[in-house]
């Protein structure tokens, strides 16, 4: 089972992910459950730009229904 981490946490301007295959899609959540941003992993260590974000925190989902991860970040 591979390790995934999501950093830096809390963030300002950009939040890292490892451990995802590349291909896999994520989205972005406010706390409202409004898809913020979106994408497709497309490196090992995947830098998602979030400085359009405003502070808050934030859930990002990734993988396929039947293989979810889910992390939490706060956007200061």
């Amino acid at each position: 089972n591979t390790l995934l981490r999501a950093f830096p946490n809390p963030t300002q301007d950009f939040i890292q992910i490892n451990g995802l295959n590349i291909g896999t899609n994520y989205q972005i959540f406010d706390t409202q459950g409004r898809l913020v941003l979106s994408g497709k992993i497309k490196s090992e260590l995947e830098k998602i730009d979030v400085t359009k974000l405003q502070p808050g925190c934030y859930l990002i989902q990734s993988g396929i229904i039947d293989n979810k991860r889910n992390f939490t970040f706060i956007k200061e």
